[in-house]
């Protein structure tokens, strides 16, 4: 990690911290939202079961792991990532309209930010 955030899973969490430098913390509704937001894009572009099974869970079972002196805030660190994860969504389903046959250019299913993270 340099700097950022990461997501980790609470029952794997322990076994790979290194609490000298980084802390685990418990998600903060706009985080739970974005997350979903981003498991839900991930579902609906790859149809992983895994991704399933975390969404119907009433909490998703995630740690926020943070540098202990963080420099930032949540909000600008979800902000600074929208724009590369609606890129990212959109070279998926670009690339999943191409493998279908699709005659659709691909800027047709851009992403905006907003609609990558509700």
């Amino acid at each position: 990690m340099t700097g950022g955030l990461a997501y980790v899973l609470r029952t794997e969490a322990e076994h790979i911290l290194n609490t000298e430098f980084v802390q685990p913390h418990e998600l903060e509704q706009m985080e739970e939202r974005c997350l979903r937001g981003l498991l839900e894009t991930h579902l609906t572009l790859t149809g992983s079961p895994a991704r399933v099974s975390l969404l119907a869970m009433p909490s998703l079972p995630f740690l926020r792991i943070q540098p202990i002196h963080f420099q930032g805030t949540l909000e600008g660190a979800w902000k600074a990532a929208a724009p590369r994860i609606g890129d990212w969504a959109a070279h998926s389903r670009c690339r999943r309209k191409l493998f279908r046959g699709a005659t659709q250019p691909c800027s047709a299913v851009r992403l905006s930010p907003a609609e990558s993270l509700p």
